[in-house]
């Protein structure tokens, strides 16, 4: 579950269809949240349409 996010920067209008690269930062990997960097890239030219830093996600307990 997202808990936190650092910035989020969109360049361009997003397409219906892309690639996108995420990097767990290392230092922040733990057995119930991690910080990751993500790049949108347009599938043709590799142009980073948008890119997410810090992206803070935590383990959520499912149990009902």
């Amino acid at each position: 579950m997202p808990v936190g996010l650092e910035r989020c920067v969109v360049s361009e209008p997003l397409p219906s269809s892309f690639w996108s690269h995420a990097e767990i930062r290392p230092d922040s990997a733990v057995a119930e949240s991690f910080t990751a960097d993500i790049r949108i890239l347009d599938r043709d030219t590799w142009k980073v349409l948008a890119e997410i830093r810090g992206l803070t996600a935590r383990r959520s307990d499912a149990r009902n």
